[in-house]
């Protein structure tokens, strides 16, 4: 189940309308597939893959302290897949670095010991991958768009319930 705030939030961005740079794509949706993998911190931060198919498919693969080790499956409504097209859209990662972990990266300070995000977007054979360091402070916007797409795949996944709440 999608969240009230998130699908408010969605459902204004849809509203409002996209710029001419993140318009829908003509086939459909912004994705072929999308996959976040968080990593593991210096404590009990959850780690596993998930990833969502244009198709509704849904692959979890709990690693460490999570509530299911191992695969997962399920699957994602077709208003699940628009929210999750429109979130892609928005977060607009082909404008972004292909990393954010350490200063070389743009990051103004590193601390150590956080876990670290890598979200990749495939369509029509092109790839794009993000991977971001909760450690790298300073990216303001961007660290903030990155961790609501992160949890905006969660969300719609339904990754919680592979997880244990409270999702990540």
């Amino acid at each position: 189940m999608i969240k009230p705030l998130l699908l408010a939030a969605l459902t204004a961005m849809l509203l409002v309308g996209c710029n001419a740079r993140t318009s829908a794509p003509a086939a459909g949706l912004a994705f072929d597939s999308v996959s976040l993998r968080r990593d593991a911190c210096f404590g009990h931060c959850p780690v596993y893959n998930v990833e969502v198919k244009a198709d509704g498919t849904i692959s979890f693969t709990g690693k460490e302290y999570v509530k299911s080790l191992g695969p997962q499956r399920g699957t994602v409504s077709k208003d699940g897949l628009a929210l999750l097209s429109l979130a892609v859209q928005h977060a607009d990662l082909p404008a972004m670095r292909p990393r954010y972990l350490e200063e070389s990266d743009g990051c103004k300070s590193v601390a150590t010991d956080l876990p670290s995000l890598t979200i990749t977007v495939t369509r029509a054979g092109a790839t794009r991958t993000v991977m971001f360091y909760h450690g790298c402070f300073g990216m303001g916007a961007l660290a903030t768009r990155l961790g609501w797409l992160a949890d905006t795949i969660d969300e719609i996944a339904g990754t919680g319930q592979w997880i244990g709440y409270p999702a990540p």
